[in-house]
């Protein structure tokens, strides 16, 4: 009967006969060891992660002191179908776990005056981290950035950017980013 390491290999006590099949069964057992631990890198070098944009020709109009949503128009890179513009543009949707996520605006145009604007990380209802950039000279307002550590513990959640700004008129939201890149699973620690 053979024996076997801490790892679970198994091979031949002293004084048992070494066949064909004790050579397989190590080479077996190596193989599913060595298999284990390459799923476990892969899930640790390669996880989810996905950035979408706005490159300033879907720009979007929000009328002063409104929230709003962010659309977006290109896909900069996406290693794990989080997004799909053409069917949700306002969103990248991310699964169970802690993601990292960062929003950002560069600049907002065509308003009359201007107090503030406001870029935030959302889920449906409800805020998670947000920036607000105010008191600005003579020129066009902008960049504004928010990022945070989001918990999702439903699959399907939708991560969006909120955008608002103070002033009067119309603003017209130009360039943007959202970005993901999840940091852990919910079972790690």
């Amino acid at each position: 009967m053979p024996g076997s390491t801490p790892l679970g290999l198994r091979y031949p006590f002293v004084g048992e006969a070494v066949d064909a099949q004790s050579y397989q069964n190590l080479a077996s057992d190596i193989e599913a060891s060595l298999t284990t631990l390459r799923n476990a890198r892969n899930v640790a070098m390669r996880t989810p992660t996905c950035s979408i944009g706005n490159d300033g020709t879907l720009v979007p109009s929000l009328a002063a002191n409104t929230d709003g949503v962010m659309t977006f128009n290109v896909t900069n890179w996406d290693t794990d179908g989080l997004s799909n513009l053409a069917v949700n543009n306002d969103r990248i949707t991310v699964g169970p776990g802690i993601w990292w996520a960062r929003v950002s605006a560069a600049s907002i145009t065509g308003f009359t005056t201007f107090t503030y604007m406001r870029v935030g990380i959302i889920t449906p209802g409800f805020a998670w981290s947000h920036h607000m950039l105010d008191n600005v000279g003579v020129g066009i307002p902008g960049p504004v950035t928010a990022n945070g550590l989001v918990v999702v513990t439903a699959a399907g959640t939708a991560l969006q950017m909120r955008i608002r700004y103070g002033g009067t008129g119309s603003a017209n939201w130009n360039r943007a980013q959202l970005q993901v890149q999840k940091i852990r699973d919910l079972a790690d620690f």
